[in-house]
């Protein structure tokens, strides 16, 4: 019987990885995608490291903004930038009420 599970490696890395059960005893191994992505993100130097980072930070602000502008198309630039930002950072009340004060300044 095969399981499939994902976790989040020491790097960071979300990995696939199979349990499987032999005689009653689990076994995890990971996908050879995965080993060759882990094997790829430990030879990068860290400014690679932190670049790469920024542009999947980057990627994701551009998604979440497109999926905004989709759901409400009146919404000008600066509100979409402004809610994009209160999306990523919800879980920070301080920021949340900073960038709740900024939006109602802004006008459309």
């Amino acid at each position: 019987m095969d399981h499939r599970c994902s976790v989040v490696s020491s790097y960071g890395i979300n990995c696939l990885y199979w349990l499987t059960n032999q005689n009653g005893a689990m076994t995890v191994t990971a996908s050879e995608i995965d080993l060759e992505y882990e094997r790829r993100w430990k030879a990068m130097s860290p400014a690679e490291k932190v670049s790469r980072s920024a542009a999947m930070f980057a990627w994701t602000r551009q998604q979440m903004a497109r999926r905004l502008r989709n759901a409400a198309p009146s919404l000008s630039d600066e509100e979409v930038k402004w809610h994009v930002a209160m999306k990523l950072y919800e879980r920070e009340p301080e920021v949340v009420k900073l960038i709740k004060e900024y939006l109602a300044s802004v006008s459309r």
